[in-house]
Formats: C-alpha cells, sequence, structure tokens
C-alpha cells in the first residue's frame, strides 16, 4: 500500500480475521499528508479514532495493532446496535 498524496478520495482497506470475526481498518484521505482511521465490523459498525495519521499505512498499522494487542471485543460489541443485527439476519 502506498501513500497517495494528491488524491483527495483516496481511501484503502485492510480486512483482519480474529477470533472468527472481521473487522475491516479503513483509511481515509482527508487533508494533505493527513488520513482518518476506522474500524468497521461486521454489522457496519465503525469504530473512528479522533487521532489523524500522517500516512495510510501508518493508519492501517495502527488499527491492525490495536486489534492484535487489545482483542475484538470493543469492536464488536454491538449493544444499543441490536437493530443492525436483525436486519443482517
Amino acid at each position: 500500500m502506498e501513500d497517495v498524496t494528491g488524491r483527495e478520495d483516496a481511501v484503502f482497506f485492510r480486512d483482519v480475521l480474529k477470533d472468527g470475526a472481521k473487522l475491516t481498518a479503513i483509511a481515509r484521505k482527508v487533508g494533505n499528508k493527513k488520513w482518518q482511521l476506522s474500524v468497521r465490523n461486521e454489522y457496519g459498525i465503525n469504530s473512528n479514532w479522533l487521532e489523524l495519521f500522517s500516512s495510510a499505512r501508518l493508519a492501517i498499522e495502527t488499527a491492525v495493532n490495536t486489534i492484535e494487542k487489545e482483542g475484538i471485543e470493543s469492536f464488536t460489541d454491538t449493544e444499543g446496535y441490536e437493530y443492525l443485527m436483525e436486519e443482517n439476519a
């Protein structure tokens, strides 16, 4: 994956499979050398970082390292989003 400076619509994805769950790390370019990070679970619920990153690679690596270190629970908790589980059933 490359840092694609100059493209305002750049988005990179990386799927992470852990403990039977699929999470998707998403880096979106939001400015010159500024990337926003989110992790989406199987129900479409996003966890967003407030911090911006200097490259897509750094953002994605941060998500993967966080998932590996802290586990998937905080990304797969669906409390308050039960209606999404019913729609996807």
